[in-house]
């Protein structure tokens, strides 16, 4: 079955609760190469109920695992998006009478694992340029409501503990039963990223580190998704990179952002979404010159929505410097794994696709152009040479 065949009009008319559907217009609701776990469609309908016609427009996630694909259901990435819209956003959202996410509609596992939420760019928003990265004032909207997002879930948990049992499962936490996707997608990237940073003028004793530390891969994943039982915990969003926000404007200005993509959330410690959205997201000459100025503002925003909830032992500064510090492992592997993906040039010829896994041609001729666009290559000297100063690589 084509992956939208299922999306008729009766398909839409059993979720609009019509008398019937006039028309229905469907079209790929990201660019190619932009979604890497599903198919996404926007879905315009024109239909007829209580004798008034009306319009309406949806996002369709279609996810089918095949082939390495096993590796997402063993995550379970799509029970897990519609427990935490079903279960957890609208208590977050009570939490800070503000939205952090699309609504979502329906869900069916037949014929294709399906999920429908509202159509935010028909409420203005829009997805930011994945190439560029995100601006100070970009940067600034999302940090602080990655906060409220992380407070919130903080505290659900304290209030309901038995929500988050269903987030206590990392990716890292099954790598030993996919070796192929630790092989291709993690420890052969970090061998081209060692290659790449072997032919760099300065950068020898970088290299040798590189070389040591991706001996012990397995040994840090598993270390960095370990929780801390005595430290602060909160539901990350667990993807938490450019195309997983959506931004509205209000005169040109930015005025809010909103995620999508929950599908992989987490209860750990905060410096892992933070670090992953820091290496990903942001703009190189905002991650070097104000870094610090958003890690101030996280916290800001994090004290203050877990004091206006009376939560019990919110973190210090210094304690959220820590769990940065402690997960820094989370961005070294988001730069060899993720980050070479989100800045590689659309136009390349090569898709975004686990099924890409069993082709080593192609996985090789696509590490040949996503490791060499621009972006990557500015962004990825600073950080190893930040990395080395401050000796996580050592």
């Amino acid at each position: 079955m084509n992956g939208s065949d299922h999306l008729t009009k009766e398909f839409f008319r059993r979720i609009l609760d019509a008398d019937n559907v006039k028309s229905l217009y469907l079209s790929n609701g990201c660019s190619g190469g932009d979604n890497f776990s599903s198919k996404v469609y926007r879905a315009v309908v024109n239909y007829k109920k209580d004798k008034t016609k009306d319009t309406a427009s949806f996002i369709v996630k279609c996810i089918s695992y095949e082939g390495e694909k096993a590796f997402l259901e063993t995550m379970d990435i799509y029970n897990t998006e519609i427990s935490f819209y079903t279960e957890m956003i609208p208590k977050m959202e009570l939490v800070l009478k503000d939205k952090i996410a699309p609504a979502f509609y329906y869900s069916s596992e037949d014929p294709v694992r399906t999920i429908v939420f509202e159509d935010l760019v028909e409420k203005g928003y829009e997805i930011a340029d994945r190439l560029k990265g995100l601006n100070f004032e970009q940067s600034k909207l999302v940090i602080k409501k990655l906060a409220r997002f992380h407070a919130s879930s903080a505290i659900v948990a304290e209030m309901n503990p038995e929500l988050i049992e269903k987030y206590k499962t990392h990716m890292f936490h099954n790598l030993v039963d996919h070796i192929v996707v630790v092989e291709e997608m993690f420890l052969k990237n970090f061998d081209y990223l060692i290659e790449l940073v072997d032919g760099w003028e300065d950068f020898d004793a970088i290299s040798l580190k590189l070389k040591k530390f991706k001996e012990n891969f397995m040994f840090y994943a598993q270390k960095v998704t370990t929780r801390d039982l005595h430290g602060f915990n909160v539901i990350n969003h667990g993807d938490c990179w450019v195309n997983n926000f959506m931004f509205k404007r209000d005169g040109g200005k930015f005025v809010d952002a909103l995620f999508i993509d929950l599908q992989m959330c987490y209860f750990g410690s905060p410096g892992l979404d933070i670090n992953y959205f820091l290496t990903t997201s942001v703009q190189l000459d905002v991650l070097q010159t104000k870094r610090y100025d958003l890690i101030h503002l996280y916290y800001n925003e994090l004290k203050s929505v877990l004091e206006m909830n009376n939560y019990r032992n919110p973190p210090s500064y210094e304690d959220i410097k820590r769990t940065l510090y402690r997960t820094e492992f989370y961005a070294i592997w988001a730069l060899e794994c993720a980050f070479p993906l989100i800045s590689m040039d659309p136009s390349a010829p090569t898709t975004n696709s686990f099924d890409l896994l069993s082709d080593s041609t192609a996985v090789e001729d696509r590490r040949k152009i996503m490791f060499h666009s621009k972006r990557f290559m500015t962004t990825a000297k600073y950080l190893l040479d930040r990395w080395n100063e401050l000796g996580v690589l050592d």
